[in-house]
């Protein structure tokens, strides 16, 4: 090791004790160091600037809440790799499993029992809802899915996802917003069955 990584691994020591003790300084310093080589990471594997921005601020949050527990002698660097790496994949695999979730239902949704074969109007509603759906953004999606087809609480999508309780609200909200904006005459029959 030469006198160069000598030096930067013990000012990374450094950094991460302070870190460990509290210090928003040396937790800014981590943050700015190293944030934009992973958020280009999670970018590079979602082709998605929004969601990689979600997740790597998501890492560097779970830096700040378990600081306490981190080795002043480990790499920060690798640490964060690995996290990140951790997120992107819990990431697709609840993007893939909710679009799995998602087509089999929206193809099986329960029609209302007086109707005996299905009507024009269910199959365009099914289509409609599927479109708009399909347009918002992952996060949303993921929590409106959760909530109107596996029946999931708000908490239990916010511990589910990760997140708290009050951007699942949101999601919410908005989701049932666009809906609104975009079914027009469909909205009526799309309260009565997702509502």
């Amino acid at each position: 090791m030469n006198k160069t990584d000598l030096s930067s691994a013990t000012e990374e020591q450094l950094l991460l004790q302070r870190l460990r003790e509290g210090d928003m300084g040396s937790y800014e310093t981590l943050f700015h160091r190293y944030y934009p080589t992973f958020f280009a990471f999670a970018k590079g594997m979602l082709k998605d600037a929004g969601a990689a921005e979600d997740i790597i601020q998501n890492v560097f949050m779970k830096i700040w809440i378990h600081r306490e527990a981190l080795d002043e002698t480990m790499s920060i660097k690798n640490y964060i790799y690995v996290l990140s790496k951790r997120e992107v994949f819990n990431h697709l695999r609840a993007k893939y499993n909710t679009h799995v979730v998602l087509t089999e239902d929206m193809m099986t949704l329960e029609r209302p029992s007086s109707m005996d074969e299905p009507t024009t109007d269910y199959r365009e509603l099914r289509e409609a809802v599927q479109s708009v759906i399909n347009t918002m953004p992952p996060k949303r999606r993921s929590v409106f899915c959760l909530s109107r087809f596996k029946s999931l609480t708000n908490q239990e999508i916010a511990d589910k996802l990760g997140i708290s309780i009050r951007p699942v609200e949101k999601h919410i909200e908005l989701a049932l917003r666009t809906f609104k904006e975009q079914l027009g005459s469909f909205f009526a029959l799309f309260v009565g069955w997702f509502l």
